[in-house]
């Protein structure tokens, strides 16, 4: 019937602190039976909601974490392996770079001896 758990367990919590056949409880039955029976039902419901929560915890994040990726891909920001992969390229280069670079002055030093 209810397709939220917590807003079900609510309710029943609410339903059940609301009848009148719990508050105008007959004087023939033990006190001890009856709010034994109460407290054992309000741990149930509250077992439930608890339950509940967490599920609807875990749906939230799960959605805000959705949301986030859906929002960062319209930013066209790039993710953290990519740019990772990105960055060892680069380094890679640059130290390519210095390696042919005192490559060329030592070719160069080579040849100016030899053109004097």
């Amino acid at each position: 019937m209810w397709s939220n758990p917590v807003l079900a367990a609510l309710l029943g919590l609410v339903i059940l602190t609301a009848n009148p056949y719990l508050r105008a409880i007959k004087k023939d039955i033990a006190m001890n039976a009856t709010s034994s029976r109460f407290f054992d039902e309000i741990a149930k419901l509250m077992t439930n909601a608890a339950g509940a929560a967490q599920g609807v915890r875990k749906e939230v994040d799960t959605l805000v974490q959705a949301q986030v990726e859906r929002v960062l891909n319209n930013l066209d920001m790039v993710k953290r392996e990519e740019f990772e992969v990105v960055r060892a390229m680069a380094e890679k280069a640059r130290l390519e770079n210095e390696a042919l670079e005192k490559r060329i002055a030592a070719l160069e030093m080579s040849l100016k001896p030899a053109a004097n």
